[in-house]
């Protein structure tokens, strides 16, 4: 929409026409005047301090060049004014020094302001405006230092995907929830998701239902890991960033689908800044616990990081002899290739020895625990 000003003389033929154009990306201020003079001569200006914008106004109409810019570049910089008689180039210098705002002239008569370098070139060899560069960063599904209990993306679906394009249900436990409900191990994970039942086995391995259905699927990372065997281990959570919890038939998402469900735990993966933490705990029955976790840049640009986790428990049972002891271990790095390929590799290591009862504790028929001193008299 265009908003004319009143015509006035020129000190030649001419005319002057202020306007401003309402674009998506913000307003373009457009200063337009017709003169006979070109800009590589001199010329006599006289611009009061103030606003940049207005200064900018009027060296366009003293100087006879079209000047184009986005208002927001100019908002809050102002300027001490300038008179004399200068070439238009010279002048225009002198009112954006010290703004960090650059100009390039696309033909003698049109300029165009922006923030972006003036060595990055601003008119490409056809003429057109070059636009500024604009940067997006994403940190994906990952919801570690977030702070938050809930998450808008999930990777248990083959990548990074909105959880409302995922077509099931999907509940993420985020690291933060992790954390502030001290869940260690993925069964106290499980249990804490809804729509799961956790149990344990004769064996005591962990196993989760959905819907009716135990679920068989799961995935490291997103990728499909073996989880069936009679011994198999409770992941320790120390490592992960998060788990992803899919409920429902899946096999969309898997090699072989299964109607219960599918589970993913992502990883925690290096950050970009150095970072530490030391964690120390002690419960009920000697349960003692340490986690340590440092990663970072491995290299002055950063292209190279890594990051190394581990923990360490050592618990006994309400029931005795029982005990458990847990090593962890996990360390990943991660290589910028280039701006648009990052390789990382990565390897943890769990063991668990401990000494459980595999069918339960000895009951009377109204199911109380009998009275039996266990510790081997």
């Amino acid at each position: 929409m265009l908003y004319p000003t009143a015509i006035r003389p020129a000190r030649m033929l001419g005319a002057l026409l202020l306007s401003t154009l309402v674009l998506a990306g913000g307003t373009i201020v457009i200063s337009q005047a017709a003169s006979a003079q070109e800009s590589a001569q001199s010329v006599e200006f006289s611009i009061p301090a103030g606003p940049l914008s207005q200064a900018l106004m009027v060296w366009g109409r003293q100087a006879g060049v079209q000047i184009s810019y986005l208002d927001a570049v100019t908002s809050g910089k102002s300027t001490s004014g300038l008179t004399g008689n200068l070439r238009p180039e010279q002048a225009l210098a002198r009112l954006l020094s010290g703004s960090g705002l650059h100009y390039s002239f696309s033909d003698p008569r049109s300029v165009v302001i922006s923030g972006r370098s003036a060595s990055a070139g601003m008119t490409a060899p056809d003429g057109s405006i070059l636009l500024d560069t604009i940067t997006l960063n994403a940190s994906g599904a990952a919801t570690e230092g977030s702070g938050s209990y809930a998450t808008r993306e999930a990777s248990i679906a083959r990548g990074a995907e909105s959880l409302k394009d995922v077509p099931q249900s999907v509940t993420v436990v985020t690291r933060q929830a992790i954390e502030d409900q001290n869940l260690t191990t993925m069964e106290q994970t499980m249990a804490r998701t809804p729509g799961i039942v956790a149990t344990r086995e004769a064996t005591s391995a962990p196993a989760f239902y959905s819907r009716g259905f135990k679920i068989n699927n799961y995935q490291i990372d997103g990728m499909g890991t073996a989880y069936e065997s009679s011994f198999r281990p409770d992941f320790d959570m120390a490592i992960h960033d998060r788990a992803e919890v899919l409920r429902g038939a899946e096999g969309l998402f898997s090699g072989s689908g299964e109607p219960g469900g599918s589970v993913n735990l992502a990883r925690k993966r290096p950050s970009e800044r150095l970072q530490s933490s030391i964690v120390l705990s002690y419960g009920s029955w000697q349960n003692r616990r340490i986690e340590a976790d440092i990663g970072g840049p491995l290299t002055r640009d950063g292209a190279l990081r890594g990051r190394l986790v581990g923990a360490w428990q050592d618990r006994d049972f309400f029931y005795s002899p029982g005990d458990e002891k847990k090593h962890v271990l996990y360390g990943v790095l991660e290589y910028d290739l280039t701006p648009d390929t990052t390789v990382s590799a990565g390897v943890s290591y769990q063991r668990q020895k401990g000494n459980k009862w595999f069918l339960g504790l000895p009951t009377w028929d109204d199911f109380q625990l009998m009275d039996i001193d266990a510790a081997g008299r």
